[in-house]
């Protein structure tokens, strides 16, 4: 927790500037495991997911306005280093998917089992593209 909120002070005036808010949640799990859930918000223009599914919701707010690539670029960097500091302190993520180094961190016999598998079940990447860190190797 230390670390992360040095990380965090390190980033102060930043995100000051640019309306950056990390927050942290922590939750028990029986008597073996601990959640400690990171999230950093900012303002910015909406995603192109949040401006397919949102459309009407978002019809009438300016995007141009909203538009943050500085606080974006600051926020993914903040994101990136958590993730780096997570992984020096052992910690395991439940969360699975396309932000978290779950590919780099295996053995890379493991990583050579886990691509193969990937190669022949999904061989056009369509299945969930770069989750796990994983990309096809595209067939033709």
């Amino acid at each position: 927790h230390n670390a992360l909120q040095a990380l965090y002070q390190r980033y102060e005036p930043a995100m000051e500037k640019h309306g950056i808010s990390p927050k942290c949640m922590f939750a028990t799990l029986s008597t073996h495991a601990m959640l400690y859930e990171t999230i950093v918000n900012w303002r910015d223009s909406p995603s192109d997911f949040q401006r397919h599914h949102f459309a009407e919701e978002l019809a009438s707010v300016d995007h141009a306005r909203l538009d943050n690539p500085e606080g974006r670029a600051i926020a993914a960097e903040i994101m990136r280093e958590t993730r780096q500091l997570f992984a020096e302190h052992g910690a395991i993520n439940f969360q699975l998917g396309k932000s978290y180094p779950y590919f780099t961190r295996l053995k890379p016999g493991n990583q050579s089992i886990l691509q193969t598998l990937k190669n022949e079940l999904d061989p056009h990447g369509i299945l969930n593209p770069e989750a796990l860190n994983l990309t096809t190797q595209q067939v033709k």
